[in-house]
């Protein structure tokens, strides 16, 4: 047995450390570009939006079964789709059968523009006072006309990209979700309240739900009138981080505010968090929603985690309890 680890170690300090004198053509395909296996992307520009996407792609590896695959609808695609990717696979093992996950992102490369252009597609219209009264949309120098196309991108993922993916892949139609964090939540909330039966499944991860002084939930009073029909009930699981509604922390023992916040004075942040109510807001949505027949609901607060750290655990939840039949 000692021999065995010691030529393991080995091989691993090899990877790490390419020894002197190793050929060029070595070198080289060790800092070549990692991939994630049976993955694709694609480019076009949507008729619907009018603007330009990237569409990640990531096919099982287990043959389809006589249904078809499952598929993963994901908003902020060049965020999150590897970590869903290899979280449905590691799952399928076990649980379900692995999905195709299709991500919608952007062609422009890197993590702040994709940031940018995201809030024009997942939000909903807002004007500049609004704007005004929030000091976290002022500290980011969000613009009024950088806003509100959010019905039209869904409308995008509902027929373009889905058109896509039914055309090339084998579908399981009856099992379909959408993912999505911050306004991601949101835009897949507006599409829960206004057209439930459009997926099986909704994965909301830190739902926006104030956006706009809540404007999403206009839509609440009419939604037992669109579940009372479905032959099938959809899963919406919520999910917020414990800490949402507390100064940001670099680490669950450490008080320190991340450098990024720097600009931002700690009375400005209070504030920006009492009106974001995130905790609050989705504890309250869980409980309208638990009124109303024909709707599966679970509704998670992880402890120790804030807005951006909750995502991992959200996916890994989310899929499960979507895909799990």
């Amino acid at each position: 047995m000692r021999r065995k680890l010691t030529g393991v170690m080995i091989g691993l300090s090899m990877a790490w450390f390419p020894l002197t004198g190793a050929r060029a053509d070595e070198v080289q395909a060790a800092s070549a570009s990692a991939r994630i296996s049976e993955s694709r992307q694609v480019d076009y520009v949507s008729q619907v939006t009018g603007r330009p996407y990237r569409l990640l792609i990531s096919l099982p590896e287990a043959p389809p079964p006589p249904e078809g695959y499952p598929v993963v609808y994901v908003t902020d695609g060049g965020l999150y789709f590897g970590t869903v990717t290899e979280t449905a696979r590691l799952q399928g093992l076990n649980f379900y059968t692995p999905p195709i996950v299709v991500a919608i992102g952007y062609q422009e490369e890197g993590t702040r523009p994709a940031l940018t252009l995201r809030t024009k597609d997942l939000s909903l219209p807002i004007d500049a006072a609004s704007i005004e009264a929030n000091p976290l949309f002022t500290h980011s120098k969000l613009k009024a006309e950088d806003t509100g196309e959010l019905d039209d991108y869904l409308t995008m993922l509902r027929t373009e990209v889905r058109s896509r993916i039914v055309a090339e892949y084998p579908v399981d139609l009856s099992r379909q979700v959408i993912f999505g964090h911050s306004l991601g939540g949101l835009a897949v909330l507006r599409q829960l309240l206004r057209d439930p039966a459009a997926y099986s499944g909704y994965i909301a991860s830190a739902p926006s739900i104030w956006y706009d002084d809540k404007a999403v939930l206009a839509d609440m009073d009419g939604l037992p009138d669109l579940l009372r029909p479905l032959s099938k009930a959809p899963t919406l699981i919520l999910m917020v981080g414990g800490d949402e509604e507390d100064l940001p922390r670099i680490a669950p023992d450490n008080d320190t505010l991340p450098a990024a916040l720097s600009s931002i004075s700690t009375a400005e942040l209070r504030e920006g968090l009492r009106i974001s109510a995130m905790v609050t807001n989705v504890q309250q949505l869980d409980e309208r929603l638990s009124e109303m027949d024909n709707i599966n609901v679970t509704t998670v607060v992880f402890p120790d985690e804030d807005h951006a750290s909750v995502v991992p655990a959200a996916i890994s939840r989310g899929l499960r309890l979507t895909l799990t039949k």
